[in-house]
């Protein structure tokens, strides 16, 4: 496989998979599409153990996995589709041993034991610390010497050899000992790598990364519907809510990207489905709201994100046609989905609605006008929602985002221009679907159960109301 082509593969898992915590930064998986191989693994590892018990796992860890895998990719052990795969649970993994799994049948790096990660003893690893400090200051100790000065034997070298063995070790599980990180060279164990994450926030200083979708315990087990989810701020929030224990439904009209969201929500334990359908045609939609609750069951959550045509165009040359069109898509498919699935809330008291706005509707923008009036019935519509059905157990909050860097955005403005857009922004960059994704999270969850009829704006300080 050649360089081009695996550098194209990990900037669209980059892509794809940013969401998961710090790891697409700290592996080099990043939204400006950095090589993995320029940065070096993280300086806290996980262990590797596959007995240890099914505990969250850290940021780092995940980390660790995902440099790992890469380095197989790049070794060939990997081929495409698996390295995608597996770096995507990666990112993903809610326990130890989610991430145990993903190297069980891989050789170790630099090791004979497969699937595992070296766990050596206090031996050489440890003392080599030592041994270098002590032979530094019977150096330094000979330099006053030669210089005439006398000197002893320098002991105040053995503490601090301690002291360096065991800041820049690792706790062997079984004498307590330090001994050296995972796949790490002897360099390595003494001088540690900075996280690259530090490392990227000090080349450029004003760069403020994608948000990091939490962990919702109370999220586990329930059933999300999203339309608009096979690709984008859809397909982003999907993974989002999988990797909390979610099932999904995802709605879009492009088979081939459907099939291939609900694929990777699948490799990530939960049940989903994808279903083909038009959100403006009441029959389709009617149709979706059987087939997802006849399926997976009632559903929890409810996503109306479908929509998003909000090209620019000037008032004196749209069409009432065009109007009507962007209404349709982007006001009417709403409140279809809505009037679908909100009978089954009522019936169990118990709802969440996450509907999709727009700056645009929050003030003056380069959208159409027609989007800006769709977008604004909107949040009318979600606050007229909450406000009604607030005391029969219906939570129904609105998103409103400003740009964010979808296949839309990219196919409408160049590089260049998006560049320029992001530094328009307070934050200095325009948002990622992982940004959005973060908010739909905290919007389902019970953290956000005294909320209701608000308007979030997820806009980089854009929008300040």
């Amino acid at each position: 496989m050649s360089e081009q082509t695996g550098g194209t593969t990990r900037q669209r898992i980059g892509r794809t998979c940013r969401w998961g915590a710090e790891s697409g930064y700290a592996t080099g998986y990043s939204w400006w599409g950095s090589d993995p191989a320029a940065f070096a693994d993280s300086s806290s590892g996980m262990s590797g153990r596959s007995d240890e018990p099914d505990l969250r796992v850290s940021d780092e860890e995940r980390d660790s996995v995902a440099t790992r895998l890469n380095q197989h990719f790049e070794a060939g052990r990997l081929d495409l589709t698996e390295f995608e795969q597996r770096t995507e649970r990666a990112l993903r993994a809610r326990t130890r041993g989610d991430l145990s799994r993903l190297l069980a049948d891989l050789p170790s790096l630099g090791s004979a034991n497969p699937g595992r990660l070296p766990r050596r003893g206090p031996g050489g690893w440890f003392l080599l610390p030592l041994v270098l400090a002590i032979i530094v200051a019977v150096s330094v100790g000979n330099v006053f010497s030669d210089a005439g000065h006398s000197h002893s034997f320098p002991w105040f070298a053995i503490p601090i050899g301690i002291v360096v063995a065991v800041r820049f070790g690792r706790r062997d599980g079984v004498t307590g000992l330090a001994s050296p990180e995972p796949n790490r060279s002897a360099v390595h164990s003494i001088i540690p790598v900075p996280n690259p994450r530090r490392i990227l926030t000090m080349l450029h200083p004003d760069f403020i990364p994608p948000s990091t979708p939490g962990l919702y315990p109370d999220l586990a087990g329930k059933l999300v519907a999203i339309t608009g989810g096979s690709r984008g701020i859809g397909a982003s929030t999907a993974l989002a809510f999988a990797a909390n224990g979610c099932h999904l439904a995802v709605v879009g009209r492009d088979p081939a990207a459907l099939a291939s969201t609900v694929e990777s929500l699948k490799a990530m334990d939960v049940r989903a489905i994808g279903v083909a359908a038009d959100c403006t045609v009441e029959e389709d939609v009617r149709g979706l709201q059987a087939r997802v609750e006849g399926e997976l069951g009632p559903v929890d959550i409810l996503a109306p994100f479908a929509g998003g045509n909000g090209m620019p165009l000037p008032t004196a040359t749209e069409t009432g046609a065009h109007w009507r069109e962007v209404i349709d898509s982007d006001l009417n498919s709403t409140f279809v989905t809505v009037s679908a699935f909100l009978p089954g809330m009522l019936d169990r008291h118990s709802g969440v609605i996450i509907t999709m706005a727009s700056a645009a509707a929050r003030q003056p923008a380069k959208s159409s006008a027609a989007y800006a009036a769709a977008k604004a019935g909107v949040i009318a519509f979600s606050r007229h929602l909450a406000n009604e059905y607030g005391h029969q157990g219906i939570r129904v909050n609105c998103i409103a985002p400003s740009a964010i860097e979808n296949d839309k955005l990219r196919a409408w403005v160049s590089e260049e221009d998006r560049q320029a857009m992001g530094a328009m922004f307070p934050l200095g960059r325009i948002g990622q679907p992982e940004d959005v994704a973060a908010t739909a999270l905290f919007l389902g969850s019970s953290a956000s159960s005294w909320i209701t009829g608000a308007t979030l704006d997820i806009a980089g300080g854009k929008v300040m109301l």
